[in-house]
């Protein structure tokens, strides 16, 4: 198992990527089956990589996305520059710049950009950066708990609860009701009026994805009928009169 920077230990099964810049603390361990706990060793990282998507962003929803080049970490006076999305298939070599246009690979997913640099007497090893494209939005699902009583109405308080579907990162799920303000979504919503009261909701990922605007009706009616007689009035009548 393994954490980066004192975060929650992960169970470790394949190579796993540190892909943003800055320092990095590694922490990891071993046990087998008689139950010994190797003793936690570390490893201290720096990374500052020549090349950056989209400022070193962890996703897009766009295949069109910008480079951001520093050869200088790697290479001095850089001349040219080569770029490929598999690491095999390349462009012809281009004069040096600091940034970039580029298009990923379609199909969502980890996308790998590489990058290769040449001066007058020297061609770099391959550097890469990678970016998670994410091109579908989030999908949010509504639960309702209360009483149900007859005709979808509840005869209770109703608890509304939002589930999300997300393929990237979650940023945010909002709402409203009766068209009131959008208001964050962060704690279950009571309903406790009677009445109809409308919904409307919608989620956002960390790739800038933004779900269309969802609606649901909730119908509470908590108040049990009351049958009053307003005929035949509280008084003395004749035998024989007639009363409705």
């Amino acid at each position: 198992a393994y954490n980066i920077n004192n975060s929650s230990w992960i169970r470790y099964d394949k190579p796993f990527l540190v892909n943003l810049d800055g320092n990095f603390t590694i922490q990891y361990n071993s046990t087998d089956y008689a139950g010994n706990v190797e003793q936690t060793k570390t490893e201290n990282i720096t990374v500052e990589k020549p090349i950056k998507i989209d400022g070193d962003a962890t996703y897009t929803n766009s295949l069109a996305v910008d480079l951001e080049l520093t050869a200088d970490h790697v290479i001095s006076n850089a001349v040219n520059m080569s770029f490929s999305n598999n690491n095999m298939n390349w462009t012809e070599w281009e004069t040096y710049a600091d940034t970039r246009a580029w298009n990923l690979s379609d199909i969502d997913g980890l996308k790998t950009v590489y990058v290769k640099f040449e001066n007058e007497t020297y061609v770099s090893p391959v550097y890469f950066d990678t970016i998670t494209l994410v091109t579908t939005p989030p999908s949010t699902a509504v639960s309702l708990f209360g009483t149900m009583g007859e005709n979808d109405w509840y005869i209770s308080d109703v608890q509304i609860v939002f589930q999300v579907n997300s393929t990237a990162l979650l940023n945010e799920t909002r709402y409203r009701l009766d068209d009131d303000n959008w208001t964050k979504y962060d704690q279950p919503i009571n309903i406790t009026t009677d009445g109809q009261t409308s919904i409307e909701f919608y989620s956002t990922d960390k790739a800038g994805n933004i779900e269309e605007v969802k609606n649901a009706t909730v119908k509470v009616d908590r108040t049990p009928p009351m049958i009053t007689v307003s005929s035949p009035e509280a008084k003395s009548y004749e035998l024989g009169e007639s009363i409705t």
